[in-house]
């Protein structure tokens, strides 16, 4: 006879499946401890990428940047940040004046054509596996393989050329029968994937944010006293507006867009003619309208009418109006 054990209101269980259960609470503990120790490695990894950029490391840029970037870092997206709202650089002490120059005058001398082409490479492998269209490695194998591809086709390094080759299917045989595939490539690990999902949302964020606060203070000015006495109008910063919008409990990704997609349904409207403006609005509103009162559909004639059942009648009068289906009944529409 097995035992059973009690272990919640109406729930028994063996002292085999209570051991189970711990084992495999043990091991999704220590999977998620794992990924923690993984998360703050990689974290730890770019920030000594931005410093390394030109940041100070100092305790001052550490806790801006845990200000800025909660959930994820990279130095991309830093970059951006900066180069979206250069006021923001004001919060952070750079080895130079202007920010990432070291950085910059070396990209311009490593500008060549070869590492163009590698750079170009990798954002396709980022582009691909964060659209779910192939997983693909940005190492040097994959490279080879892409060139040569491109070579025997006599392509061009072009973004839509990798992308091609990147997510091509190929005919493979398999005990005599074609089966479609993804060319050989080494897959990109989940765990790089999964940054490069944040790293885009991020950057994504930051653009959305820089859109909105253009349009919610275009030119903010205030007096402010000089030595003489007099005043004079200067233009406040924007930073505050724009860093209220990284928030991402706040505000999620998807709010923001919706707001960038309303300001440039605005700005298309302004730039309209009267006339072509009073017709999107007659449009707008007519779909309101439509929504809120339905139109009877084709395919309930009178004779379904008649024919239908007490609920159904009851249905359609919520849906449409008892007045629809008695005009229907008595010809009228």
């Amino acid at each position: 006879m097995t035992l059973m054990y009690k272990t919640g209101p109406n729930q028994f269980k063996t002292e085999e499946e209570i051991e189970r259960d711990r084992v495999k609470a043990e091991v999704e503990e220590l999977r998620q401890q794992t990924a923690r120790t993984l998360a703050a490695a990689d974290r730890q990894a770019e920030k000594l990428r931005i410093f390394r950029a030109g940041l100070k490391d100092t305790p001052s840029n550490d806790q801006a940047l845990e200000t800025y970037f909660p959930l994820h870092l990279s130095l991309e997206a830093f970059r951006e940040l900066i180069t979206a709202n250069p006021d923001l650089a004001n919060e952070f002490e750079f080895r130079t004046k202007t920010p990432f120059a070291e950085m910059v005058q070396a990209e311009q001398e490593q500008n060549s054509e070869e590492l163009r082409n590698r750079i170009l490479f990798e954002e396709c492998c980022k582009t691909a596996a964060v659209a779910g269209l192939a997983s693909v490695a940005p190492n040097e194998a994959n490279w080879c393989a892409v060139q040569e591809a491109l070579a025997n086709a006599n392509e061009e390094i072009t973004t839509a050329a990798v992308m091609r080759v990147l997510t091509a299917k190929v005919a493979k045989m398999t005990d005599g029968v074609p089966v479609i595939e993804s060319r050989g490539f080494a897959p990109a690990q989940q765990d790089q994937i999964n940054a490069w999902k944040r790293d885009k949302e991020q950057r994504e964020r930051i653009a959305l944010a820089k859109i909105i606060a253009e349009d919610t203070a275009p030119a903010m000015f205030m007096d402010v006293p000089t030595r003489d006495g007099q005043f004079k109008e200067e233009e406040i910063s924007r930073a505050p507006i724009f860093k209220k919008y990284l928030n991402a409990e706040r505000y999620p990704l998807e709010t923001l867009r919706q707001m960038v997609r309303t300001i440039e349904d605005r700005r298309a409207h302004r730039a309209m003619p009267v006339e072509a403006l009073r017709a999107v609005v007659k449009t707008e509103a007519d779909k309101r309208r439509a929504a809120l009162d339905p139109a009877l559909p084709a395919d309930v004639t009178p004779e379904k009418i008649r024919g239908a059942s007490v609920e159904q009648l009851k249905k359609w009068q919520r849906m449409y109006g008892y007045q629809k289906l008695n005009d229907r009944l008595n010809g009228v529409n």
